[in-house]
């Protein structure tokens, strides 16, 4: 990489373009970049601890073109592999389940929990099978804050390095102890990084969210570089009680600051996740591109591990208030794409309240190695 922005604090440090390209959004060579450069770099979300609790509960994963499967161990570690048979390459892990061995469906090869093949059927049949090397291929995991990170980089640094001030900045929310009250997937038509976009720019809310988070939210957010990722926080629904229901909601152990607890905080953690977290609940999204133009879209809202009654209930309607807003963004998505494509001039102007694209599009550059166009 360039390191072009490893060093820039702040969103106001960012020169700012004032125009795009819609190739990015459209070009297929430009996807292809995204995918070896940005995907195949960086740290990557694929699932929560929660998913596989006990040893032998496996997962299967299917983006970016790979076919994956997350598995807890005998030692409680959490491994992914990547789904094939190391006999004739055939699907391990359709669907999540739980079994003491990985069995293959076909030829009944078999692997312990920790990817080393343990029985070949018939084994006299080959000729000085190498069974030690035989083993499920591994793909680099780790854990941190409840969720499941993979890369397929061999030279990329440590997750809590990548991270870099986000470790410092929600270990107090105890991210772990969070549970999944909702999870829902679509196919979105639209490029991957449009679902970002929306998510992080404030232009589009009296338009889209009139009547609904509109109403709430009258000032701009506070932008945080934290390079490659980046945080807004924003002022929301601060009515009179809002500081009783934010106490009451929240464990009485849990270390938060003030801000922490009053300021709705969204981190977009690069390339491809973003979270909104609270102390009392967390939604995320994970978006991960499939052509140009169409999108696999998870959404995931969770709880906090034994929320109490006026957590539940606040969870709840906060879970409503949200697929609401999601409805509302989606319906603007598909027009966004095809009119992208109907334009005869390439050039994307941006307002100063989508000044959060400048950096997350800046960040993709860099990984792309490759320079913005003049503005």
């Amino acid at each position: 990489m360039t390191d072009r922005l490893a060093s820039v604090p702040d969103l106001d440090a960012v020169p700012p373009r004032g125009v795009f390209h819609t190739d990015r959004y459209t070009a297929p060579a430009f996807l292809e970049l995204e995918r070896a450069r940005v995907f195949g770099r960086t740290w990557i979300v694929i699932g929560r601890e929660s998913d596989v609790p006990h040893p032998g509960d496996r997962l299967p994963v299917e983006e970016l073109g790979e076919s994956l499967f997350v598995v807890r161990g005998d030692d409680r570690h959490v491994r992914t592999f990547r789904n094939t048979c190391r006999h004739r390459g055939t699907r391990l892990v359709a669907r999540a389940c739980s079994a003491r061995h990985i069995t293959c469906p076909y030829h009944g090869w078999s692997y312990a929990l920790d990817g080393r093949l343990l029985g070949v059927p018939k084994l006299s049949g080959f000729d000085a099978l190498p069974k030690p090397e035989l083993g499920l291929l591994p793909v680099r995991t780790e854990c941190w804050a409840g969720f499941v990170w993979i890369t397929f980089d061999p030279q990329a640094p440590p997750l809590v390095e990548y991270l870099g001030e986000l470790a410092e900045r929600l270990p107090p929310y105890r991210l772990e102890e969070m549970r999944p009250l909702l999870r829902r997937s679509w196919t979105l038509p639209c490029n991957w990084k449009s679902v970002l976009d929306q998510a992080t720019e404030s232009y589009h809310l009296p338009m889209v969210h009139g009547a609904s988070i509109a109403r709430v939210i009258d000032t701009l957010s506070t932008f945080h570089g934290l390079y490659p990722h980046h945080l807004q926080t924003i002022p929301i629904a601060d009515y009179g009680w809002r500081a009783w229901l934010d106490r009451s909601s929240t464990p009485a152990d849990l270390a938060v600051t003030p801000e922490q607890l009053r300021l709705f905080h969204k981190y977009v953690i690069f390339p491809n996740t973003l979270i909104n977290v609270m102390p009392y609940h967390l939604t995320v999204f994970r978006v991960f591109p499939l052509t140009p133009d169409t999108c696999r879209f998870h959404y995931e809202f969770h709880l906090r591990r034994r929320p109490g009654l006026i957590g539940r209930l606040r969870g709840w309607a906060t879970l409503l208030a949200s697929l609401y807003i999601l409805r509302e963004d989606f319906g603007v998505l598909l027009p966004f794409q095809s009119g992208l494509h109907a334009a005869a001039d390439r050039r994307i102007w941006l307002h100063r309240e989508e000044r959060p694209l400048e950096y997350f599009h800046a960040v993709v550059d860099d990984y792309l190695d490759r320079a913005p166009p003049p503005a």
